[in-house]
């Protein structure tokens, strides 16, 4: 609806394992659009300024945070390991995402 994906993961290389065509698989198996993958991004607040991120979402506390940091506003998608914190908007689903997306455009 007039916005690019972008999925960003540090995901790397590593013996019989590639991580753009087994993400690319896994995003077509499953219908999901996206504009672009790009993997082994330790670094993914870097990766967000490069490629003019508007908006991440991630499950880390770390790479939330990092982002964050940028300016860049951020989702936290909820799960038990990060479920307490108290800095960042918690989502729960990809249609709440779709909520707030729709929400921050008004």
């Amino acid at each position: 609806e007039g916005n690019e994906i972008f999925f960003i993961t540090a995901r790397g290389f590593r013996e019989n394992y590639y991580p753009y065509e087994s993400s690319v698989k896994y995003l077509e198996d499953n219908n999901v659009e996206y504009d672009k993958v790009i993997i082994n991004a330790k670094d993914k607040a870097l990766a967000c300024k490069e490629e003019s991120i508007e908006l991440f979402i991630d499950d880390s506390l770390k790479h939330v945070n990092a982002v964050s940091e940028l300016g860049v506003p951020v989702l936290l998608f909820e799960t038990n390991y990060n479920k307490d914190d108290k800095e960042f908007r918690h989502v729960t689903s990809w249609n709440e995402v779709y909520d707030v997306i729709k929400e921050m455009e008004k």
